[in-house]
């Protein structure tokens, strides 16, 4: 099965809202090890999950910046958009 057909699941299903509440969606994150650990250690301190946790940075984030909606069918961009920079 090729991988953009094991990302959608049988018919068509959004694996990555499977099972979840209707405005939540599962993502996998690659991190600073030292990011993590912090993030982890203040969840412990805050008796939060790790979720609940990085919604409380996403919420501080973006109380501060106006974002605004991608185009329809644009994709966003990555590191390889970046290179070049320092």
């Amino acid at each position: 099965m090729a991988k953009a057909e094991e990302a959608l699941g049988q018919a068509g299903e959004d694996t990555s809202k499977r099972g979840l509440r209707p405005e939540d969606r599962r993502a996998s994150f690659i991190m600073k090890e030292t990011h993590y650990k912090k993030l982890r250690d203040y969840a412990y301190w805050q008796r939060l999950s790790i979720k609940e946790a990085l919604e409380q940075v996403f919420e501080e984030f973006f109380k501060t910046r106006k974002v605004r909606s991608r185009p329809r069918g644009a994709e966003p961009q990555g590191r390889s958009s970046r290179r070049g920079r320092s």
